[in-house]
């Protein structure tokens, strides 16, 4: 595992963080799902 890791050097790093508009987006959808559901 460790020679995996190590050939993975500069590589990578995954999506960049949520943007506080794209949080608001998630927010917003997952409120309409729950209010959909009688959840909310």
């Amino acid at each position: 595992m460790e020679d995996l890791r190590a050939g993975m050097d500069g590589m990578g790093g995954g999506p960049p963080p949520f943007s506080k508009a794209d949080r608001s987006n998630f927010l917003q959808a997952l409120d309409r799902v729950l209010v959909g559901m009688g959840c909310a």
